[in-house]
């Protein structure tokens, strides 16, 4: 006696019924659109903070929000990720796989960038068929409150150099930080720290470990770039 192959859900693992008809169905396309909206939110977040430093500064940034985009665009090869976006999108028989898969990735570029508007960005019909999925991004790129105050002090002597202790590179003394404890560090080295705090963690100083709730700079491009990194 032959046994029947019975049918396995794609979606759940399930036997006896398909991806069409199972019940986790909507929930999964809920949520796979859920994390393609926060992997771009990553990416447009890395550019956001490339665009307060200068180019050469920036060059580390912008080179990590290329590395998110191609893991976005790696992702979205998943055969059962573009099934579930496809339906949840109902793109089904709009074109062909990698046509979709390119439209795909401008959509969710553009839902990003226009719900933040951090730049400008062409705003066709054929995207804004689906402002309607805006609602679903969160609403600000950090709603982290740190508590410090930053000051921008007379300009220091630029042709000095001084060595940062904690990636140990020289700079101009200008471009130093420092806290209210004394200590100073290079702008990249303070915005990088404050970039891997956890959420539950006040910014202290690397130096002596006491809490840091003033900063001081020299230059107002740095005040600048403190002040948007720190939600000020």
């Amino acid at each position: 006696m032959t046994s029947i192959r019975q049918t396995r859900c794609s979606v759940c693992s399930e036997t006896g019924h398909n991806m069409t008809t199972c019940q986790q169905l909507p929930l999964r396309m809920s949520q796979t659109h859920q994390d393609y909206v926060t992997m771009w939110v990553k990416w447009v977040e890395a550019y956001a903070i490339a665009a307060v430093f200068d180019r050469h500064e920036s060059m580390d940034y912008f080179h990590r929000a290329d590395a998110i985009e191609v893991e976005n665009r790696n992702w979205l090869r998943n055969p059962l990720h573009f099934r579930l976006l496809k339906l949840y999108l109902n793109l089904n028989g709009r074109g062909t796989d990698q046509e979709i898969r390119v439209y795909m990735v401008s959509l969710y570029r553009y839902l990003v960038i226009k719900k933040k508007g951090l730049f400008p960005y062409i705003i066709t019909n054929q995207y804004a068929n689906y402002d309607y999925l805006l609602h679903t991004i969160r609403t600000t790129l950090n709603t982290r409150q740190y508590d410090i105050i930053v000051e921008q002090k007379t300009t220091s002597n630029d042709e000095l150099l001084e060595t940062c202790v904690i990636c140990y590179e020289n700079y101009p003394t200008n471009n130093f930080v420092k806290t209210n404890c004394e200590h100073s560090f290079c702008q990249i080295c303070v915005i990088n720290t404050v970039q891997i705090l956890p959420d539950n963690k006040k910014l202290s100083c690397a130096m002596c470990r006491s809490n840091i709730n003033h900063l001081s700079c020299y230059t107002s491009q740095i005040n600048t770039n403190l002040k948007n990194i720190l939600n000020l």
